[in-house]
């Protein structure tokens, strides 16, 4: 409910942590979410779905390495855990190893076939090799299993401007920036779009 906790409460429990995680998170302190989930995993060495955000937080500090240990290991705990194969894949696909992400991303549909992150790395697996429209069709199903996410709007309206669906692009980055303002990837793609268009100063 994006309420502040009350300055007293402290954490007692791993999913406390955990929770205030996701909380930090949403409020922009990617540092605090990252120290509230290493104290979730530190209080509950096995519990699989802590270092799952570990490795999230360390993907989204650039620590590549650091990340794929800590999806390692949540997946010693929790080994259908779909999430953190997910995470394996965008991993993979950060160091280019793009068959071995769309593995995982596959891996990762079978199972749980309603993750979202699954459906978008295995879109912009294939659209990375050039398969643009199957990627974009990976990207719509996660949209349509996640309406309300702002990042897989954009990320199809970049799909669509790659097929030169201009039409179609701009409807989904508008509907991306509704969503969430504070995204700048939607601003981004518009504004590439607007230059091919010759929009030059939009």
């Amino acid at each position: 409910k994006f309420r502040d906790p009350p300055p007293t409460a402290v954490p007692a429990l791993a999913t406390e942590w955990l929770a205030r995680s996701y909380f930090l998170q949403s409020r922009g302190d990617l540092d605090g979410a990252r120290g509230a989930a290493l104290a979730a995993a530190g209080k509950s060495p096995g519990f699989g779905f802590a270092w799952a955000r570990v490795a999230e937080m360390e993907f989204s500090h650039g620590q590549t390495e650091d990340a794929l240990k800590a999806a390692t290991r949540a997946l010693q705990f929790t080994p259908n855990n779909a999430q953190a194969v997910a995470l394996q894949g965008f991993l993979l696909a950060a160091r280019n190893e793009r068959q071995a992400a769309q593995d995982r991303f596959e891996t990762a549909i079978n199972l749980d076939p309603a993750l979202g992150n699954a459906w978008l790395g295995l879109g912009l697996t294939k659209i990375r090799k050039g398969q643009i429209e199957a990627g974009r069709q990976d990207i719509q199903t996660a949209l349509t299993l996640e309406p309300n996410r702002a990042i897989l709007r954009s990320y199809v309206g970049k799909a669509h401007h790659q097929e030169g669906n201009f039409q179609l692009a701009r409807k989904e980055l508008e509907l991306a920036q509704r969503l969430d303002p504070n995204d700048p990837t939607s601003f981004l793609y518009t504004a590439l779009l607007n230059q091919q268009e010759n929009r030059l100063n939009e």
